[in-house]
């Protein structure tokens, strides 16, 4: 098994592409951004799963202290550069320092934050905090999701189940709470920014991974293999960009 995959790089420019241009001025009501970071969290969870198929098969075990020194160090000494750097900058220009998203940001709770306790009157340059919202969602996930690996790696179908369970689970919260809440604007920024919907993106990444590289001859490699799923899938992806239906573009668009 190959530990980098050429090809997903391309999806990483593409997702890149669609997030940076939808923060341009008007055109992330054309350009849709959110479909970019839902890349990036399937790529992520592909990724970090086949990672873990490969140190498995070599070692016969998960070393999971040393998944977290990994994940710490490759992704923390960024984000103190980032949060001191953007302090600075925001210090400079307001006078002041929003010691909340400052906090919410380095302790990885800033997709909570942003819903629940943000107050909308605060000055605009500290949404430059906003940012981390979807690297919480990761490192949310992976709090728990290496521990669930090592344990049910030699149960294959447990971690299928488990796996799919999540991504209802994702699809079930989100359904929930636009039925429970009144104010729609509210429903909509809690479904978007929160953990528990918006994970089934890298569960599914992670279920992609299983099926290849656990099952070298399993139906699903001669499904993603075939041009007609292929062309359906990206008729379903065309679809979610174009049917406008609130409800929908809640709910059920994020899973498919």
């Amino acid at each position: 098994m190959k530990n980098k995959i050429a090809e997903l790089d391309g999806f990483r420019g593409i997702s890149i592409l669609l997030v940076t241009l939808s923060h341009i001025g008007n055109v992330g009501k054309i350009i849709p951004g959110g479909f970019g970071v839902s890349i990036f969290f399937f790529i992520s969870g592909f990724l970090i799963t086949m990672l873990l198929i490969k140190e498995f098969e070599n070692n016969n075990n998960i070393n999971i202290k040393n998944f977290y020194l990994r994940r710490f160090f490759r992704l923390y000494p960024v984000l103190v550069f980032f949060m001191l750097l953007s302090i600075l900058l925001v210090y400079l220009r307001t006078n002041t320092i929003f010691f909340h998203d400052i906090f919410a940001g380095f302790l990885y709770y800033t997709n909570y934050y942003i819903p629940f306790w943000k107050q909308a009157s605060i000055n605009p340059l500290s949404n430059v905090f906003n940012i981390l919202w979807s690297l919480s969602i990761e490192e949310h996930f992976y709090l728990f999701y290496p521990l669930i690996f090592s344990y049910f790696i030699k149960k294959q179908n447990q971690l299928f189940y488990i796996l799919l369970a999540l991504i209802f689970s994702s699809l079930a919260f989100r359904v929930y709470i636009l039925y429970n809440n009144v104010n729609f604007e509210i429903a909509s920024s809690i479904i978007y920014n929160c953990t528990h919907t918006r994970i089934d993106s890298i569960s599914f990444g992670c279920l992609s991974a299983i099926l290849i590289f656990k099952n070298q001859n399993s139906e699903y490699l001669k499904i993603v293999q075939n041009f007609k799923y292929f062309l359906f899938g990206l008729l379903l992806i065309l679809f979610c960009l174009v049917f406008r239906n609130s409800f929908f573009r809640e709910s059920f668009r994020y899973t498919i």
